[in-house]
């Protein structure tokens, strides 16, 4: 039989307290990215300008390497949540940035 004082037994409980929460975090962050969408461009230089275009806008998103499952000219994507998808491209449409390809991922 194995005997604990209370101070270690207080800091099983913290550990495991601390460890939930770090578990319930990862899986919301997992349910929530799970889904996004990958806009793509024909050239470098309309990847930057999207990126220059959307800071100045504060528009949502980030310039990622494209995922292995598309094929596009350059090599980067805008990648932003499914719902924000509309808002990127009608900011598109005013500033003249063609998209080369619009897909929604999983992952």
């Amino acid at each position: 039989m194995r005997f604990f004082s209370s101070i270690s037994v207080i800091n099983i409980v913290k550990s495991k307290r601390i460890l939930l929460k770090m578990r319930i975090k990862t899986d919301v962050a997992v349910t929530v990215l799970n889904r996004y969408c990958d806009i793509t461009f024909a050239s470098t230089t309309e990847a930057i300008r999207m990126e220059k275009c959307c800071k100045q806008e504060a528009m949502p998103g980030r310039l990622i390497p494209i995922p292995t499952t598309i094929t596009a000219g350059c090599g980067l994507s805008w990648c932003v949540f499914p719902e924000e998808k509309e808002t990127i491209l009608l900011m598109m449409e005013r500033v003249g940035l063609n998209p080369e390809g619009v897909y929604e991922l999983e992952l």
